[in-house]
C-alpha cells in the first residue's frame, strides 16, 4: 500500500514538474473536477485525502491553438486585392468599350492614311477639314493654277530667306556668347513653365561648356542642345535677328540635329537617365510642326516608356530615395505625363497610354535655391510665389483631367443626339461636366489663393489665367444639337468662337510666354476657318472670320515659313478666297472699292511679287 502511494505521489510530483516546466498553470484533480469542489492542485491534494479518495491527476492538456493573426494583415491584404480587381475591371472595361465601338466610326483618313481614334469629337473634325479641304482642292483646279510670276528671292522682300543666301556658314557649336544668351533666354522664358532642370546644380554644367563644349558627355552635349532649340523657339524672328547673323529657322533645324546626333552617339535607347528624358522633352517641343499630331505622339511615346523604365511612376519616397531625387523625379514624371495627355487628346484618343499603377505626387510649391542634392529634410511647399507655381498648377490641372471620364465629357461637349429625349442619358454627361468644373473651382482656386499674387510677375498672370481658360474651352465647346441650324453651322460657330479666345489669351500673355500657343498651333486651323468662309453666307460671321485670319498671321510666324509647301499652299487658298470676298463684296453694294487686309497684301508681295503702289512699305509688311 505504502509502495502504490509513494508511485501515486512521485507521478504527481513529475506531473507538476512538467507543468511548471512548461509555464502553464497546473489543473484540478479529476474528482475535484467531477465533484466541483476547490482543488489545491497538489496531488494527492487535500481535498482527497480528507475524503479518502483516490487522487487521479488528468491528463496531458492538449496543445494550444495558433493566436490568430493581425486583422491588420487581413485588411492590407484585402486592399491589395481590390486593387488589383479595380485595375482587371477597368481594363476589361476598358476592352468592352473598344468592342463596343463600331470599328467604322472609330476610323478616320488624315491625308493618305486611316487613322484611329476614340473621340467622336476628333473625328467630327476631321471629317469636316477633310471635306473642306477637298472643296478647296476641286475648286483650284476649276480656276486653274497660279500665273507664274518671278518669285522676289531677296532678302528685304522674304520673311524667310532659303538656306543659298549667304549668311556665313552656319556653326556646329554655338558661341560663348550665344551660349550665354541662350542660357539666360532658357532661364527667363522656359525654366519658369517647364522647372525640369535643377538651375542651381545645372549652373555649373553651363559655366564648363562656355570654355569647352566639346568635351561635354554626349548626353550632357545633347541637352544643352535641346536647351538651345528651346530658347530659341522662344524667340520671335526679330528679336532672334537682333542677336544673331543667322536665321531662327535655320539655326532649330542645325541645333536640333546636332541634338539627335549626340544622342544616337550616347545610345540613348539603351543607356539613358534623368537628363535623357530632359533633353528629349525639349527636343519634343521645339520640333512640334504644323501638320502630323500624330509623329508627336509616337515620338513621345519612347519617352514614357523611359520614364517608366526608370521608376518615375513610382514616387521616390517608396524607393527611400533622397529628397531632392524625390522632388527633381516628381517634376520630370509630371511634364512627361502632361504632354502625353496633350498629345492623346490631339490625336483623338480618350485615354492616354500611361501605366496603369501610378503614385508619383505633384511637386511642391519650392524655389529652386532652396534645393540642394545632400539635403536631409523632407520637401515642403511654401505659401506664395515660387520657381514652381506655375508647373504646380498645369499639373494639378492634368490630374484634373486625368482623373475625368472623358466619354462622358464629350458626350456632353457634344450633346449627341442617341441622348435626346432621354433624360437619364443626358444626366450623366451632363453631371460629368459639372463635377470637372467643380474640381477645377475648387482645386485651382485653392491653389490660386495658396501660390498666387496679382501683381508678382507674368508667370504668375499666366498661372491665374489657367483656371478660366480651361473652364471657357469647355464651355465654349457645349455644343447644341439644334435640328434647325445643324452641327455643322454649329460645330463651326464654336470653332470661330474658341480661336478668337485662343488670340485674346495669347495677345494678353507676355512675350517671353507666348511660345506656349506657338508650339501647339495647327495648320488644320486655318483649313477650318477658309471652309467657314465657303460654307457659312452670314455677312457679319464671316468678317469675324477675316478678322481672325488676319490675327493668326499676326501672331503666329509659322505661317510665314514658305519653305513649307502645306504653308505656301494655304496661303494660295487664301488669295483666292479674298477674291472670291471682294467679288462678293462689289455684287452686294456693300463696298465699291473693299479694304483689301494687310496680311492678304503681304501674301501677294510675297508669293506673286506683285508690288502694290496704293499703300506705303510700312502697310506691307506685317513683321
Amino acid at each position: 500500500m505504502s509502495s502504490s502511494a509513494q508511485g501515486e505521489s512521485e507521478d504527481s510530483v513529475s506531473l507538476t514538474v512538467a507543468d511548471t516546466r512548461t509555464g502553464r498553470k497546473p489543473t484540478a484533480c479529476v474528482e475535484c473536477y467531477q465533484r466541483k469542489t476547490k482543488c489545491d492542485r497538489a496531488y494527492p491534494c487535500t481535498a482527497c485525502i480528507r475524503a479518502k479518495r483516490s487522487c487521479i491527476s488528468p491528463g496531458p492538456r492538449p496543445p494550444r491553438k495558433p493566436r490568430r493573426r493581425n486583422h491588420y494583415e487581413f485588411h492590407d491584404r484585402l486592399a491589395r486585392l481590390e486593387t488589383h480587381l479595380r485595375v482587371l475591371n477597368t481594363v476589361s472595361e476598358r476592352r468592352e468599350d473598344d468592342k463596343s465601338r463600331d470599328g467604322a466610326k472609330c476610323l478616320a483618313c488624315l491625308g493618305d492614311t486611316a487613322e484611329f481614334a476614340e473621340s467622336q469629337l476628333w473625328l467630327t473634325a476631321v471629317k469636316e477639314f477633310n471635306t473642306v479641304k477637298q472643296q478647296l482642292y476641286n475648286e483650284m483646279n476649276e480656276l486653274g493654277p497660279w500665273p507664274e510670276l518671278n518669285m522676289p528671292f531677296d532678302a528685304d522682300d522674304l520673311l524667310v530667306p532659303t538656306l543659298s543666301v549667304n549668311n556665313g556658314p552656319l556653326p556646329h557649336v554655338p558661341t560663348s556668347n550665344e551660349l550665354q544668351i541662350l542660357w539666360k533666354t532658357f532661364l527667363e522664358r522656359i525654366q519658369p513653365v517647364i522647372p525640369i532642370l535643377h538651375v542651381p546644380t545645372f549652373n555649373t554644367t553651363v559655366t564648363y561648356a562656355f570654355s569647352d563644349f566639346i568635351a561635354l558627355p554626349p548626353t550632357t552635349k545633347a541637352l544643352l542642345w535641346s536647351i538651345c532649340c528651346m530658347a530659341l523657339t522662344s524667340f520671335s524672328r526679330d528679336e532672334y535677328n537682333n542677336v544673331s547673323y543667322h536665321e531662327k529657322d535655320e539655326m532649330i533645324a542645325l541645333y536640333s540635329r546636332q541634338c539627335r546626333l549626340a544622342l544616337l552617339k550616347a545610345n540613348y535607347l539603351a543607356n539613358f537617365n534623368l537628363d535623357t528624358l530632359r533633353c528629349l522633352i525639349f527636343l519634343t517641343m521645339s520640333s512640334q510642326s504644323l501638320h502630323n499630331d500624330s509623329e508627336s505622339w509616337v515620338t513621345h511615346g519612347n519617352l514614357v516608356r523611359m520614364a517608366y523604365k526608370l521608376g518615375l511612376h513610382r514616387d521616390g519616397t517608396e524607393f527611400d530615395l533622397k529628397p531632392f531625387e524625390v522632388e527633381m523625379r516628381r517634376r520630370v514624371w509630371w511634364q512627361t505625363l502632361t504632354l502625353e495627355l496633350s498629345h492623346a487628346l490631339r490625336c483623338g484618343l480618350l485615354k492616354p497610354e500611361l501605366p496603369s499603377y501610378w503614385t508619383t505626387r505633384i511637386p511642391h510649391n519650392v524655389n529652386d535655391k532652396d534645393l540642394h542634392p545632400d539635403m536631409i529634410d523632407p520637401v515642403t511647399s511654401i505659401d506664395g510665389p515660387a520657381d514652381t507655381t506655375y508647373c504646380v498648377m498645369a499639373c494639378e490641372a492634368s490630374k484634373i483631367l486625368l482623373e475625368s471620364d472623358f466619354s462622358s465629357l464629350e458626350e456632353a461637349l457634344m450633346a449627341c443626339p442617341q441622348s435626346q429625349g432621354n433624360t437619364q442619358a443626358q444626366s450623366v454627361p451632363a453631371a460629368a461636366y459639372e463635377l470637372l468644373t467643380l474640381k477645377i473651382n475648387l482645386r485651382l482656386g485653392f491653389l490660386e489663393r495658396c501660390y498666387c499674387k496679382a501683381s508678382s510677375g507674368p508667370i504668375y498672370d499666366m498661372a491665374l489665367g489657367l483656371r478660366p481658360s480651361i473652364i471657357r474651352i469647355f464651355k465654349n465647346a457645349m455644343i447644341s444639337q439644334d435640328s434647325v441650324t445643324g452641327m455643322g453651322e454649329e460645330f463651326r460657330r464654336a470653332h470661330l468662337e474658341r480661336e478668337e479666345y485662343f488670340q485674346d489669351s495669347l495677345e494678353k500673355t507676355h512675350p517671353w510666354f507666348r511660345w506656349t500657343a506657338w508650339v501647339g498651333f495647327r495648320l488644320r486651323v486655318i483649313y477650318h476657318l477658309i471652309g467657314q468662309l465657303e460654307q457659312c453666307s452670314d455677312d457679319r460671321f464671316v468678317h469675324r472670320t477675316w478678322c481672325l485670319m488676319e490675327r493668326l498671321y499676326t501672331n503666329h510666324e509659322a505661317l510665314w515659313n514658305f519653305s513649307d509647301e502645306a504653308v505656301m499652299e494655304v496661303a494660295y487658298i487664301i488669295l483666292r478666297a479674298w477674291e472670291k470676298r471682294a467679288m462678293q463684296l462689289i455684287s452686294n453694294s456693300i463696298q465699291a472699292t473693299p479694304d483689301e487686309p494687310k496680311f492678304v497684301k503681304s501674301l501677294r508681295l510675297r508669293l506673286l511679287g506683285e508690288r502694290i503702289t496704293s499703300t506705303g512699305p510700312d502697310d506691307m509688311l506685317l513683321h
